[in-house]
């Protein structure tokens, strides 16, 4: 498939399939990447990979952490376990994240019964 077909059929950006092609071709030169780009005809491996990547993208995951985690998974059932663990260490910091937003809440819904019993009671 090209570029532009991996784009629409799949909803995936333009911006991340011309990185990724010129990845996998290894061209140089900003009119050499774009050609590249242009020509790469994409695999089903390919479009699986670049599910992954968004999938890592979409979770949290920061650019270089993506590139780790895609080199090990190439590296099969050995590397497993460093995926489990990078996967466990975003779900901590996520969890985190979230109990930090119900703390926000909690006080944010204190602020508002204060105001709300301060009206009630003028």
């Amino acid at each position: 498939m090209t570029i532009t077909e991996v784009s629409e059929k799949y909803k995936i950006p333009l911006a991340l399939l011309q990185r990724y092609a010129v990845e996998k071709t290894g061209a140089e030169g900003t009119d050499e990447k774009r050609r590249q780009a242009d020509l790469y005809r994409f695999t089903d491996s390919d479009i699986e990979q670049l599910s992954v990547r968004m999938t890592l993208q979409d979770i949290g995951f920061a650019e270089e952490e993506i590139a780790a985690y895609l080199r090990l998974r190439q590296d099969g059932e050995n590397s497993a376990e460093a995926c489990l663990n990078m996967l466990n260490k975003l779900r901590s910091r996520t969890l985190d994240t979230i109990h930090g937003k119900e703390k926000a809440l909690e006080r944010i819904d204190y602020l508002r019964y204060e105001l709300q019993t301060k009206k009630k009671g003028s």
